[in-house]
């Protein structure tokens, strides 16, 4: 797949550090639909954000907390790597090799306990509790904040 998407310099993406990653993640965009241009860039961005950090390697597992630190660039592509990050970090989700940081804010530990309070106690079915757990997050997040200010 790198050869065909880099004829003239496919060896720099294959002998990078996380060249097997850079293949399967060309793969794994095409097959969600991206095209030729975006689909070059990505990879580019990718192959320049992995090859700067020496924390990753090929084969091995991803931290989630490692990779937005490693997409994360000065100057006005800034955005442009953030959205291959968040792509990246997608793609690694998907093939199980994403390793999730767990949040530990009040916020997110409310939620959490929400979530599992409502398929034991309130009998909402699965679609429904996230509908649910949205309108939920949205009508409290005041009240989350106010806890999360106390605990200072």
């Amino acid at each position: 797949m790198l050869q065909d998407l880099f004829p003239r310099d496919h060896r720099r993406y294959e002998c990078s550090r996380c060249g097997a990653e850079l293949e399967a993640f060309a793969c794994w965009l095409v097959e969600q639909g991206h095209r030729r241009h975006p689909l070059r860039l990505h990879l580019h961005r990718a192959r320049e954000a992995l090859g700067r950090s020496h924390r990753f390697r090929s084969g091995a597992m991803f931290r989630e907390a490692d990779l937005r630190e490693a997409f994360v660039v000065p100057g006005a592509s800034a955005y442009m790597y953030s959205c291959t990050g968040r792509i990246f970090s997608r793609f690694l989700a998907d093939t199980k090799r994403l390793i999730r940081v767990e949040r530990t804010d009040p916020l997110s530990l409310l939620c959490r306990r929400y979530r599992q309070y409502l398929p034991r106690y309130a009998d909402f079915p699965c679609h429904r509790s996230n509908i649910m757990d949205r309108r939920w997050r949205t009508s409290c997040l005041g009240d989350c904040r106010l806890i999360a200010s106390c605990q200072d």
